[in-house]
């Protein structure tokens, strides 16, 4: 892998609403690289303007997961890139119908699965595996946007697996696998399974709902400004309740928690 600049760093990674400025600094490096494994790709002119309306350094974090992939499957990321282009720029060839699928070459494809407020989401198929991938929706600067960019969600959902993992599994409860993620796209690895049943999770949620938010707690306490701002996605916080729909069980009888966080 060599590091993305901007004359190669992939138009959905870099994302069309970069801005030239070589004095940005990347937001979280040291926590970025305490997690055993991650590499950062940051180009040296190009920037975007976070939540709080700083202007960050374009980079790509990517995983130890993210890294074998990478390796297994080159140049696979300017594909991806060429998928998304077409998904979210073009229309069905002859139509006025958005595209919903795209063939980038033999065994690898994008689908469409949803569009939401926010996020437009992909399921990427390689040589059979499968993974999603979020792209976020345009938005205006200034506009009071309430995602975040997605290398934090990224970095949030790393350190809760290192500094939790063990504590949550004991609950039966895992973390997606994260690939890569820059600012505006991020992939994860696909999870198969179904969504259970709220009786399944009911012995499991007040304990998890209580380890996961003192570990917010206790990150905002120590001056890590990633976890400000930052609450579990909760259906209700009088019942304490996480979305059913945030968990996927797999075969193997592990919760995987899919979308642990909500921006304040």
């Amino acid at each position: 892998m060599s590091e993305p600049n901007e004359q190669n760093l992939p138009k959905r990674f870099g994302e069309k609403r970069l801005f030239l400025s070589p004095e940005a600094v990347l937001k979280y490096e040291d926590l970025m690289k305490s997690i055993k494994g991650n590499r950062i790709f940051t180009s040296p002119n190009l920037a975007y303007y976070d939540r709080e309306e700083d202007l960050v350094k374009a980079a790509i974090l990517v995983s130890s997961e993210g890294e074998s992939f990478i390796k297994k499957h080159r140049g696979i990321l300017n594909l991806i890139d060429k998928g998304l282009r077409l998904m979210e720029h073009s229309l069905e060839p002859g139509t006025f119908k958005e595209r919903n699928e795209v063939v980038l070459e033999e065994g690898i494809e994008i689908k469409r699965i949803s569009r939401g407020g926010q996020s437009n989401v992909y399921l990427l198929t390689v040589d059979g595996e499968k993974y999603v991938i979020k792209t976020h929706i345009p938005r205006k600067i200034g506009s009071g946007d309430v995602r975040q960019p997605y290398i934090n969600e990224m970095l949030q959902v790393q350190l809760l697996k290192r500094d939790l993992g063990n504590e949550l599994e004991k609950l039966g409860v895992v973390l997606p696998t994260f690939l890569f993620a820059s600012g505006q796209v991020v992939c994860v690895k696909f999870e198969e399974g179904e969504r259970p049943e709220e009786h399944e999770l009911i012995n499991i949620l007040p304990p998890l709902v209580e380890k996961i938010r003192n570990y917010i707690t206790n990150q905002i306490r120590q001056g890590n400004s990633l976890f400000q701002n930052i609450d579990l996605d909760l259906v209700s916080d009088l019942e304490r309740k996480i979305k059913v729909e945030n968990f996927i069980k797999r075969p193997d009888g592990k919760f995987v928690l899919i979308d642990p966080f909500f921006l304040l």
